[in-house]
């Protein structure tokens, strides 16, 4: 089911795809394609922005496997679905823990801009 989920993806069948991940995480609950689909599932609900349901599946694969390959990527693309919905303060709070402890992620302009966004506001408030 991950292959045709994938070449369903391949294909920018998106839909067929997302069907595909969710059945793997309903019917193979303990399956290790588990975390591809939660990443796959998050990623799509963010490009149709619903980034509420993208920050559960991007925080449930963080919480649930740190050490994935996607891991990273998921904390990255969190902060992202929150900035976009106007949650300022916890993107920049994952913003600010991907500079302390993911020095592997590189931080675009716009990411910094969210975080000195953030704090200026904060000292204003202050």
């Amino acid at each position: 089911m991950a292959r045709q989920a994938a070449c369903h993806f391949e294909l920018k069948e998106f839909d067929q795809a997302d069907a595909c991940y969710r059945r793997i995480l309903s019917e193979m609950p303990q399956s290790q394609t588990v975390p591809e689909a939660v990443y796959w599932i998050a990623w799509r609900a963010q490009e149709l922005r619903r980034y509420d349901e993208a920050i559960q599946g991007y925080s449930r694969l963080i919480k649930d496997f740190p050490q994935h390959a996607r891991a990273s990527t998921a904390l990255y693309r969190q902060g992202m679905c929150f900035y976009l919905s106007g949650k300022e303060a916890a993107a920049a709070a994952v913003f600010f823990e991907i500079m302390e402890k993911h020095r592997d992620i590189p931080l675009r302009q716009e990411e910094m801009l969210c975080l000195g966004s953030y704090f200026v506001k904060a000292q204003e408030l202050a």
